[in-house]
């Protein structure tokens, strides 16, 4: 092999290709000894295998692109063995069956399928809002299993999810080596690779379109950054709570509201193969109306404020639930007003890092007053706190506190884990403090110094 080949063979773009392409017989040894996946032939599991090796090099070739100037081989074998080590931590996943997948996500998949062609979409079919069915009416198309595809959408927006936080963490440090190391501690959250490996949960994607939505606005793109929220928003209904962050960039008068306008037919233009199909206007404009009054308790296993109360876990009592509820909202408009008023008080000091400072307080603040919340909900606020600590490295033992308690409340509803050392109620404690912690260091870094003259 001439020099000149070999130099080209260990350029990033190039090496890329063929460690993508070493992906696939790399998962076929592993099934023999590591994974428990199992398929009727052989076919099937080769057909997976590409899948993961696609996600596989279409990581390994961001990070080629990104690297592209420094020609730094060394970071781009390191990422390529992380991110081929992560990668197959999932795939060993996939076979478990959530509860949500086995009563709500797999009946979704059936109920499509009892349809022919695009009338399923004229259905009203589980409690996502539409984009979401319409990625699991293309998946039904597949000839794999539910279980592992709904996994591997998932997964995909997972490598976006840790790539968008790697741009944010750039913004701050032009260096390769902590950007590549921003996005495998996203990429190896725990949490994260339980939402959607075992969980088979969705909330990767919604949080990749907020998190691209803060980058874009931190960028001072608010045109894309709308567009991108309101994607998120589509979605799920959680990405309202980076809202606050939104409402207050308008007040700082760094969005325009032209392009907050903008939202309105984003948001309707996911209704149209719906409306084709026939789907009504108002059965599609009711989903988060509906999917709001789902669940009754002032918590759902979420580490919330509901918690201090003996009484707030499903099944409720619903006199106190009507009660109380209210309560709770105001509590949590009430803080958030405060914490916008004092923000644009002090508006001159909101620089990036400010800017993540306060989403941090706000995005846990809102989550953790507010009623109904379920463990999942603090998804973002994880991602966030894990940037925060890019941003203010000596705060690393936030993230690693919101994280813990995540991981903790996923254990008790996952695998009906009540052996905890800590319950519920003390985890809410323990995230009352960490939230605390935040907003003392926020008021702290920003407040005005005054100071005193001798006369």
């Amino acid at each position: 092999m001439s020099e000149k080949l070999k130099r080209k063979i260990m350029e990033p773009v190039y090496l890329s290709i063929l460690l993508g392409l070493a992906y696939v017989p790399g998962i076929l040894i592993l099934k023999r000894f590591y994974f428990t996946i199992n398929f009727a032939d052989r076919s099937g599991l080769i057909f997976l295998a590409i899948l993961f090796a696609g996600i596989y090099f279409g990581t390994l070739f961001f990070f080629a692109k990104l690297l592209k100037e420094e020609q730094d081989i060394r970071l781009f074998i390191m990422i390529a063995l992380v991110t081929a080590a992560i990668l197959a931590l999932r795939i060993g996943f996939l076979d478990f069956k959530s509860g949500d997948y086995l009563i709500y996500l797999s009946e979704w998949m059936n109920h499509i399928r009892s349809y022919p062609h695009f009338s399923a979409l004229s259905q009203n079919i589980g409690d996502y809002n539409l984009p979401y069915i319409y990625i699991l009416f293309i998946i039904s198309r597949i000839n794999l299993p539910d279980l592992y595809l709904i996994k591997i959408v998932s997964i995909i927006f997972d490598v976006l999810l840790g790539i968008y936080g790697l741009k944010i963490v750039g913004l701050r440090y032009k260096s390769k080596w902590v950007q590549v190391v921003a996005f495998v501690a996203i990429f190896m959250t725990p949490t994260i690779i339980l939402n959607s490996s075992v969980w088979s949960q969705c909330d990767s994607i919604w949080a990749t379109f907020v998190l691209a939505s803060f980058y874009y606005l931190l960028k001072g793109k608010s045109l894309i950054a709308i567009v991108m929220w309101t994607i998120g928003f589509s979605f799920k209904m959680q990405a309202i709570f980076f809202a606050p962050v939104i409402l207050l960039l308008i007040l700082l008068k760094r969005i325009k509201v032209a392009h907050l306008m903008v939202s309105i037919p984003v948001f309707f233009l996911w209704f149209i193969p719906a409306l084709l199909a026939g789907r009504s206007f108002s059965n599609m404009i009711g989903i988060y109306i509906r999917q709001a009054g789902t669940n009754r308790g002032l918590s759902v296993n979420g580490p919330t404020f509901a918690n201090f109360f003996e009484f707030s876990l499903t099944p409720p009592n619903e006199g106190l639930f009507e009660l109380l509820a209210p309560v709770s909202v105001f509590l949590s408009g009430t803080i958030l007003l405060i914490l916008l008023c004092y923000a644009y008080a002090v508006k001159e000091k909101l620089g990036d890092g400010e800017m993540i400072h306060l989403s941090l307080l706000m995005n846990a603040t809102v989550i953790f007053f507010l009623p109904q919340m379920h463990e999942r909900f603090f998804y973002l606020t994880d991602v966030l706190a894990i940037i925060y600590a890019f941003y203010f490295p000596r705060k690393w033992y936030i993230p690693l506190a919101f994280i813990s308690i995540s991981l903790l409340t996923y254990g008790n509803y996952l695998f009906r884990d009540t052996s905890n050392v800590l319950n519920v109620d003390q985890l809410a404690l323990l995230m009352f403090l960490i939230i605390a912690i935040v907003a003392k260091d926020f008021f702290v870094s920003t407040m005005p110094r005054v100071e005193i003259r001798e006369q």
